[in-house]
């Protein structure tokens, strides 16, 4: 019961705080085919289709511009179809929080960053339900990084590592992206990839997961499969309706793997930021815009923490003024003496 406490105490956290954003994500995902052990396309038997909604709620607080905290739920529902039955389930399966640290440079944007995703979701052997989620417990542990130039251009990068429970592989997982910015339209296309760097508990006994799968998720890989790899295609485009506002839409195809589903979906998340950065495309990749009184968009540069860099210059400036002062000062009263003397 103490896994729930955490989303009522940080809602009071975040609600002191100054800067906080609320996310929602929903992705529809269908498959009829896998890649098997061998990387090759199967067809799911006898026309089965396995299909699901996944939805993600998030709450960002905002502690300073470089450190924040989140807290998220993930609440999916699952349907399989096969030549005898169909099986529906609905359910929240994770609650995830975890944290985020930024690093602003003239070279770019560094994150490094920390997420535990606890599941509300567990299932054996002999369930009869379609599987939403793999059922395990996971922390994954990040590195991204990201630039824009021009403000036209923006690419990122991710690369983590994700340990899961319940005798699964553990992930090593990447991420590129490259952006077309054109506020308030940004366009983008990448790649999303993981790979199991362990072996999974039952990898000598593959038919242990495979008879589950094929009895309830139509025979699909999606989820609870032995060593799992995927790389999916990503293409997505976002529209900033506000400063504050903004939404993403997405097309995802799997290209190739080993042991996991073949299929494709379509996303959408809703970002609404409010308080001191009040910034809903910082999730998209970089800082953000201000919208100006006749209706232009003017973009938030992300290389330097501005407000740092140029009080500095302001500051030597200023301390060079002061000492010109005074060597002036200085100087005419040196010429007054040397007057006085005749």
């Amino acid at each position: 019961m103490s896994k729930y406490l955490f989303f009522p105490l940080f809602f009071c956290f975040s609600a002191l705080g100054s800067s906080w954003q609320l996310q929602y994500g929903f992705e529809y995902f269908s498959t009829d085919k896998n890649f098997n052990d061998q990387g090759k396309s199967t067809d799911l038997n006898l026309s089965n289709q396995y299909e699901a909604y996944f939805q993600n709620f998030q709450l960002i607080y905002r502690y300073s511009k470089a450190l924040r905290f989140h807290a998220g739920m993930d609440l999916d529902y699952g349907r399989s179809q096969d030549a005898v039955d169909e099986r529906t389930n609905f359910r929240l399966t994770n609650v995830q929080i975890g944290s985020e640290y930024r690093l602003l440079s003239k070279w770019g944007r560094f994150t490094g960053g920390l997420e535990a995703n606890i599941s509300t979701y567990n299932f054996d052997n002999d369930t009869d339900e379609v599987i939403l989620a793999e059922g395990s417990n996971e922390v994954y542990v990040y590195l991204s990084y990201s630039k824009s130039f021009a403000h036209r251009i923006g690419l990122f990068f991710e690369t983590g590592y994700m340990s899961r429970d319940g005798g699964r592989s553990n992930l090593a997982k990447y991420k590129g992206e490259i952006q077309l910015i054109t506020m308030p339209l940004i366009l983008a296309a990448g790649i999303e990839s993981f790979v199991s760097v362990t072996e999974d508990d039952l990898s000598n006994t593959p038919a242990t997961k495979n008879n589950v799968t094929n009895r309830v998720n139509a025979g699909s890989y999606h989820f609870y499969s032995i060593n799992p790899n995927r790389m999916d295609l990503l293409f997505w485009a976002s529209y900033s309706f506000t400063p504050s506002f903004s939404v993403q839409a997405g097309y995802k195809k799997a290209v190739n793997g080993e042991s996991t589903s073949e299929g494709e979906s379509i996303f959408t998340n809703v970002y609404y930021s409010w308080g001191a950065v009040d910034y809903s495309n910082e999730a998209l990749g970089f800082n953000g815009f201000r919208q100006e009184d006749d209706g232009n968009f003017t973009i938030v540069p992300d290389e330097y923490i501005e407000e740092d860099y140029f009080k500095d210059i302001e500051d030597e400036i200023e301390d060079q003024e002061r000492k010109e002062r005074k060597r002036k000062k200085k100087k005419r009263k040196r010429k007054k003496s040397i007057m006085d003397e005749f």
